[in-house]
């Protein structure tokens, strides 16, 4: 069963993912499956892209191994051009600090926040970087990586939000 599919902001890349831990490429224009995408441990719930260059994906789990689930997943997606494939699709971090199964994600206007919901009652931003890097492109990706690898990113380096990051509770 599909639970989630996203475009991609700039090419006619589709991504879907479900309950079978797989996202699934389709190319826009025909329909065509492309490629498998593996890695989750559990349902996939939700897939968004960064909305200015396509960079940056996240896609969001739970309901598998106790432990292993409830994460959050960031993915470098380099889309190439139209027709000619996908040159490259790799999680660069796996992010931890909901308690129950992460449900939704978005990412901001700008591409540096990253937010997601979850069945715990908790919403979570996660800080991909300051302000998108002058020339975005490959430089994009390399800064929230790099973002990430330091500490500016808090959650990705140490697998848990840093407190300054914001936190929300509904009202139970």
């Amino acid at each position: 069963m599909v639970n989630c599919l996203s475009f991609h902001p700039s090419t006619e890349w589709l991504v879907s993912g479900g309950v079978d831990k797989t996202l699934r490429l389709w190319r826009e224009s025909d329909g065509v499956f492309v490629r498998e995408i593996k890695g989750h441990k559990g349902t996939v719930n939700a897939v968004c892209f960064d909305p200015l260059k396509g960079e940056v994906m996240a896609t969001v789990e739970s309901n598998g191994q106790k432990g292993k689930t409830n994460t959050v997943w960031v993915w470098r997606f380099d889309a190439g051009t139209r027709k000619n494939g996908i040159k490259d699709v790799r999680n660069t971090h796996v992010l931890r600090g909901h308690e129950g199964g992460v449900t939704a994600c978005c990412i901001s206007a700008n591409s540096s926040l990253l937010c997601t919901a979850a069945r715990d009652g908790t919403l979570r931003l996660w800080k991909l970087w300051d302000a998108p890097p002058p020339g975005g492109g490959a430089a994009a990706a390399a800064a929230a990586s790099a973002a990430a690898a330091e500490g500016t990113a808090g959650a990705a380096k140490s697998k848990q939000p840093k407190k300054s990051m914001a936190e929300m509770r509904r009202d139970a």
